[in-house]
């Protein structure tokens, strides 16, 4: 399933951005490109991740490998009911996914409590030492259901920039670097 005969349309009416400078100073941590339908006589929930873009580097000796976890849960926090994640994608700040990821037995109801979480994680390779090597959660978009009028079964195309996780342990220990000094990845 191929996106890119959407891509011109799709861009022009989301971004007015007139530079690359612009967008990353509008989302610094990246921004996340999907879709969402739901199909009630399957009682499924389709999401593709499409793509991410501009994604934040935590430092010029760290690849961006990203890949995305998915979340269902309850509005407003709660234990996650259905996990899911993409492959890595290594040494690219715009990686391309275009995984589909159905998530069964969702009812309509379902659709008025509950949230997708996806979080953009960034896999740290093994040229670091081991005391270092971990799974740095650069941001996440967080969709609450009921505000995307899914029960009218077509596809709806989302674009967000990506927010702070509660679960960013770089920013919580305070070692998040700013956009303005953040080393891009070189692919």
């Amino acid at each position: 399933d191929s996106y890119s005969e959407h891509e011109s349309g799709f861009n022009s009416q989301i971004k007015g951005f007139q530079s690359k400078q612009e967008a990353q100073n509008a989302a610094p941590l990246g921004e996340l490109k999907l879709s969402l339908m739901f199909v009630k006589s399957l009682q499924q929930l389709r999401l593709t991740i499409i793509k991410a873009e501009n994604l934040m580097k935590y430092g010029k000796d760290i690849d961006c490998n990203s890949y995305i976890k998915v979340y269902l849960e309850l509005a407003g926090g709660g234990k996650a009911s259905s996990r899911s994640q993409t492959e890595v994608i290594r040494g690219n700040k715009n990686p391309v996914y275009n995984r589909l990821i159905i998530l069964k037995d969702i009812a309509v109801e379902d659709l008025k409590n509950k949230s997708l979480r996806l979080r953009v994680c960034n896999k740290v390779g093994s040229g670091m030492s081991i005391m270092n090597r971990q799974n740095l959660t650069i941001g996440e978009v967080i969709l609450r259901l009921n505000d995307l009028n899914l029960q009218l079964e077509e596809e709806v195309r989302l674009w967000r920039d990506l927010e702070i996780s509660s679960e960013n342990t770089q920013v919580r220990r305070g070692l998040y670097t700013p956009p303005a000094v953040a080393y891009d990845c070189p692919y």
